[in-house]
């Protein structure tokens, strides 16, 4: 017995659904293969970032026993200038003004973070502070170039290592302030405080990046003295 001729209609209608069940199974076959790729590249990245944390290197502890000093805290950089340096940290904002990393007496201090911050790696604020000289060629002399603006927007990014994690930070303000003016040094803030303090440092700045410090953000004010006039340097940066 012989099928049933299709007519022209019949064959057009099933021309049309052969059609959009090959376009629907090419859109399934498509968002599978992406959702495959969005895994897979998040899944590397998760890798990246474990693999990254394990083999971090935390020299601290040999660095505090070369020095014989376990006040050393973490390790400062500004690669784009060659400038590294270790960084203590005290009971106090007035002993390493007067003493060098080994604890002698050196009216040229060392670099120290504020006594005042009780863990580095979570600090909503991070002050460090070193001398400057008009005679002596200090580590923080280098930082007087950021009062030019060209150099500024060529030399934007620190880092810092902690016995936790290397972090990079991106300059968005420099600033010269008068030794007066203490903003910068009230370092514990709310997060609708703590924008309101980014702008009030910011208002005063030389150069600014305008790029945004939300309120979640995690800033690094270097801080050195500038000379005739005297004054406080301050570089700003956020954490990236």
């Amino acid at each position: 017995m012989k099928g049933k001729k299709l007519k022209p209609q019949e064959k057009l209608i099933l021309y049309i659904l052969l059609a959009i069940l090959m376009i629907g199974a090419g859109f399934y076959f498509q968002s599978s293969r992406q959702k495959n790729i969005k895994y897979s590249n998040e899944k590397e990245k998760k890798m990246e970032e474990v693999e990254e944390e394990e083999i971090y290197e935390n020299v601290f502890p040999s660095l505090r026993e070369l020095y014989n000093n376990n006040d050393i805290k973490a390790e400062i950089s500004i690669p784009s200038i060659n400038l590294k340096e270790l960084v203590v940290q005290t009971n106090d904002n007035d002993f390493y003004l007067e003493h060098d990393i080994y604890k002698n007496k050196n009216y040229n201090g060392a670099i120290f973070i504020d006594y005042r911050i009780s863990d580095i790696d979570t600090a909503k604020q991070l002050n460090i502070y070193g001398h400057n000289s008009l005679n002596s060629d200090l580590p923080f002399k280098a930082l007087e170039q950021y009062l030019q603006e060209d150099f500024f927007l060529n030399n934007l990014f620190i880092d810092l290592k902690t016995d936790k994690k290397a972090y990079s930070y991106k300059i968005f303000a420099v600033s010269a302030i008068d030794k007066s003016d203490n903003e910068h040094m009230i370092i514990s803030r709310e997060k609708v405080d703590f924008l309101n303090h980014v702008a009030l440092l910011r208002s005063k700045a030389l150069y600014d990046t305008k790029e945004n410090v939300s309120e979640n953000a995690h800033i690094l004010i270097i801080q050195t003295c500038l000379y005739n006039p005297e004054r406080f340097l301050l570089l700003m940066a956020k954490r990236v």
